[in-house]
């Protein structure tokens, strides 16, 4: 289960992680990120990934001042009760991490700019991830790094309406 608020979150760090795909921080980010996805329960609780990441030392930088400010909402913050979409998230985070520990610096941005997409998509279509967007940028990135990239994940989120 995702709410569609932290979807928006991750969409914004995954563009903030890609556009300095070689700072240091970027490995503490998407730690916590990870933690935060992995520990969503049947109740996920507004802002848990921002106050994840403020826990981070030295995030000082104004482009990550959103994480210490709470969003309130008025309205019931909508869930996306998908099937594996916790799972399939924090494996896409966990490459990026794992491909920028390595210093594979151009594949995680490859995988960043690929990714930063995804979470809107799932927000806006309910869990799923326009066919159109599979075919074209997914299947670009297996062409370039990974052949077998998500595979067991795209009759799951395949968007096909």
């Amino acid at each position: 289960m995702m709410l569609v608020t932290q979807l928006y979150d991750l969409q914004y760090l995954l563009i903030l992680v890609r556009n300095d795909i070689k700072n240091p921080i970027n490995a503490k980010v998407l730690t916590k990120t990870i933690e935060a996805v992995n520990n969503f329960t049947d109740s996920p609780q507004v802002n848990c990934i921002r106050k994840n990441l403020s826990q981070i030392e030295n995030l000082g930088d104004p482009k990550w001042s959103f994480v210490f400010v709470d969003n309130y909402y008025t309205l019931p913050c909508r869930i996306i009760k998908k099937p594996y979409i916790n799972k399939f998230l924090s494996e896409i985070l966990s490459n990026i991490l794992n491909l920028l520990i390595t210093g594979n610096y151009d594949q995680a941005y490859d995988l960043s700019d690929l990714a930063h997409a995804i979470p809107e998509m799932l927000a806006e279509f309910n869990g799923f991830i326009a066919k159109s967007y599979w075919k074209h940028n997914i299947e670009l990135y297996r062409e370039k790094w990974d052949k077998e990239f998500f595979k067991e994940y795209q009759k799951d989120f395949i968007c096909t309406g």
